[in-house]
């Protein structure tokens, strides 16, 4: 499988300091259709995903809005929602100011304490990881001989890195970020992952 993470478009509960999930999740910001656009051109000039034959979104709003635009640079292809992509779901901190997060559940470094839920009814470190574990073998074995594009969120895909490369404990000293739009792509062949690109912005570097 070859398999292309996209991360969505600069998003209002960003800019806003939200926590959003599917409810509380306001869409992108004018910025972020922009970002989106940028990377439609450039998917349409250099061809990157001619061979896509699965083209897959998170049902959150931010994601489905930057897979929309970017629909037309693979028009070929139908577009599917997966709620396994969606970001670590926050449960009842679900459209909360992230001040009224610390507030009402009060803050941890969810890494140290893995098991605990970020909110109630929400995923833990320790489900989170596992639901991406789950998702991306099943995407491998689903869809083995073929080209996917997913989009989906910077935590999916920083999690991707994380359980892939087995890494115990991120974000203590070092930060996996992926950037808005960006594309990080990875390859699947007798069951070994190799990454191949991690967080490429070159759409909106080369506008500035």
């Amino acid at each position: 499988m070859h398999l292309f993470l996209i991360r969505h478009g600069r998003s209002v509960h960003s800019d806003k300091r939200l926590v959003a999930g599917r409810r509380g999740c306001q869409g992108l910001t004018a910025a972020g259709i922009e970002q989106a656009q940028r990377l439609r051109n450039r998917l349409h000039q250099t061809g990157e995903w001619g061979d896509v034959n699965q083209f897959i979104t998170s049902p959150i709003l931010r994601a489905v809005q930057t897979a929309e635009i970017l629909q037309p640079s693979i028009s070929h292809v139908n577009l599917t929602k997966d709620e396994n992509f969606e970001e670590l779901r926050p449960g009842q901190a679900d459209g909360l100011t992230w001040e009224a997060f610390r507030d009402r559940f009060g803050w941890f470094d969810m890494t140290i304490e893995s098991e605990r839920p970020f909110a109630p009814e929400g995923e833990s470190w320790l489900a989170f990881s596992k639901r991406v574990t789950l998702t991306l073998d099943q995407l491998a074995e689903q869809y083995a001989d073929q080209t996917v594009a997913v989009v989906t969120h910077g935590g999916f895909i920083a999690a991707s890195l994380v359980v892939k490369f087995n890494i115990p404990r991120p974000g203590t000293e070092t930060h996996l970020h992926a950037e808005n739009t960006s594309i990080t792509e990875w390859r699947v062949k007798n069951g070994r992952w190799t990454l191949l690109r991690f967080s490429d912005t070159a759409h909106l570097q080369s506008q500035h």
